[in-house]
């Protein structure tokens, strides 16, 4: 399971921020002009080698954006603040034994679009360790 597929299972599994938010609202990828909201779309913005080891095992740098829509600013900023206790701050697998060594939020602001609806956005740096040929 890559990381984008760990994270929306691993919001689904948090029960207050699945609650807010449902997490078949949160989309994968940069096209979502036609989605109902509330929605949050996360992408990776990109990703680096970190560390490379003589037993086939990497850890690499990814850089994570999530991008929250919402009506209401402060529903909004509720399951931001439920996406920070999910996220930030912490390990968890992906395929053993890959896994998500340490994910901090780097970055997060929020700005009203002209049309009303509220952005909220949060990055976030993730060390993943990959044992390669798997």
């Amino acid at each position: 399971m890559d990381i984008m597929a760990q994270i929306h299972t691993r919001w689904a599994a948090t029960v207050a921020l699945n609650t807010l938010l449902d997490s078949s609202r949160l989309k994968t990828g940069l096209e979502f002009a036609d989605y109902e909201l509330p929605f949050c779309a996360v992408n990776k913005d990109g990703d680096s080698p970190l560390i490379r080891s003589n037993n086939a095992q990497t850890v690499d740098t990814v850089s994570i954006r999530f991008q929250l829509f919402h009506q209401s600013n402060a529903d909004g900023a509720a399951i931001i603040h439920q996406m920070k206790i999910a996220f930030d701050r912490v390990a968890f697998l992906l395929t053993a034994p890959d896994g998500v060594i340490d994910m901090q939020r780097t970055n997060d602001f929020e700005l009203q679009e002209p049309d009303g609806v509220w952005r909220f956005v949060i990055d976030f740096e993730a060390k993943v360790a990959v044992v390669a040929g798997r």
